[in-house]
């Protein structure tokens, strides 16, 4: 049984809520914030080291990818948005790479069935 929880992290004062994560090799938690437009890298204290703005207001999910892993992709969503929001917003639904972090991610296993 599960005992002395603790929050990790919270988007109580935050825009948007988490949505999506990964961890990098320095053992660094790694999230979107849906409809706070953001992917931010917390330490294994759930502190906030770097927030990254995105040009869309719902970013989904980050995984590290690349020969090196050390290329940052972000999903981001396009269902349920507003005509006018994805007027303002046209690169909504896109995949994105973030590039020049300094971290790589860690190698994800391969699905086997």
């Amino acid at each position: 049984s599960l005992s002395n929880r603790q929050p990790f992290f919270s988007t109580a004062d935050r825009v948007g809520m988490g949505d999506g994560g990964t961890v990098d090799a320095e053992g660094c938690y790694w999230c979107s914030l849906v409809a706070g437009g953001k992917v931010l890298r917390l330490d294994p204290d759930g502190k906030v080291m770097l927030e990254i703005d995105m040009p869309i207001p719902r970013p989904t999910c980050p995984t590290f990818g690349g020969p090196n892993h050390d290329r940052l992709l972000v999903t981001s969503q396009r269902l349920f948005m507003s005509d006018a929001e994805l007027a303002e917003f046209p690169l909504s639904g896109n995949i994105f790479v973030i590039d020049g972090l300094g971290v790589t991610g860690v190698p994800e296993e391969r699905f086997a069935g």
